[in-house]
This record gives C-alpha cells, structure tokens and sequence, in this order.
C-alpha cells in the first residue's frame, strides 16, 4: 500500500513540475515573439528592407 502511495506523490509532483515548466516555456515563447514582432515593427518604420 506504501508503494502506491509513494508512486501517486511522485506523479503528481511531476506533474506539478512539468506544469511549471511547460508555463515558463510558454511565457518565454511569447516574450520571444514579442521581441521579434518589435524588431520587425522597427524595421518596417525604419523603411529597411525584410
């Protein structure tokens, strides 16, 4: 009965970590995008060439 118990906690600490992760990979995602939106942004008004 331990084992089990024991096999539950890890899966939802792992769960919980991957959770976490996978939010901060995201957040990096989107702050990626929106420098790379910017840097066009500036290059579209700076009339330079894509």
């Amino acid at each position: 009965m331990t084992e089990v118990i024991g096999t539950h906690r890890v899966a939802a600490l792992l769960s919980v970590v991957h959770g976490d992760l996978w939010a901060t990979a995201r957040q990096e995602a989107r702050q990626q995008a929106l420098t790379a939106v910017q840097l066009l942004d500036r290059v579209d008004r700076s009339g330079g060439h894509r």
